[in-house]
């Protein structure tokens, strides 16, 4: 009976799991708890999986032993988390005093660059539209430039120029205005307006 009554004493004197949550940074997933105070080594381990059931330990830190008089703060930041999809994580308290309940964080993936066209509308004193392409393994552009109601005027190629594209768009008189990619940058589409 003395040795359950000695257990139950250090147990309740065991250092614990508090606050435990998930944030996004642009490093990684940060993984932030408190252990409470208590008597043990405040050691832990991270848990990491995909799948919310065969985690994995992708981060320990061994902590002092001792009496621990004081809640401390613990973090540590996940720089490779799975992208597109959610990341469960878990905290134990080393060792094995106790495992926190399963998180879990939804990782955007990259976002892809757009194209940008720029200035639009196209004012008196502008001429070129320009285009900033953010796949600079593209060498080649071209398009189809179409009036406001759809009627293909002519096909193209745009010019580079530094770190951007450039479409002439001197010869226009004012109006709406569509441009269709073709080859590279099928399917893009972009509509601007001529104000002269």
């Amino acid at each position: 009976m003395a040795l359950i009554s000695a257990l139950l004493t250090l147990g309740s004197q065991a250092q614990r799991i508090s606050d435990f949550d998930l944030y996004e940074s642009s490093k990684g997933v940060v993984i932030k708890f408190y252990i409470e105070p208590g008597v043990a080594c405040s050691g832990f381990s991270v848990l990491y999986c995909t799948d919310s059931l065969n985690f994995n330990v992708i981060y320990y830190d061994p902590g002092i032993c001792g009496n621990q008089p004081l809640k401390e703060v613990k973090t540590y930041t996940h720089p490779d988390p799975s992208a597109g999809q959610k990341n469960f994580y878990r905290v134990r308290l080393e060792p094995f005093v106790e495992v926190s309940d399963p998180k879990s964080i939804y990782v955007k993936g990259a976002e892809p660059q757009s194209l940008v066209m720029y200035p639009n509308p196209q004012f008196s004193g502008s001429n070129e539209l320009n285009f900033n392409i953010p796949d600079d393994k593209i060498t080649r552009v071209s398009g189809i430039l179409y009036d406001q109601y759809g009627k293909q005027m002519e096909g193209f190629e745009l010019t580079h120029i530094s770190d951007h594209w450039t479409f002439n768009t001197g010869h226009l008189n004012n109006g709406l205005y569509f441009i269709s990619f073709t080859e590279a940058l099928k399917g893009q589409k972009f509509k601007f307006v001529v104000l002269r």
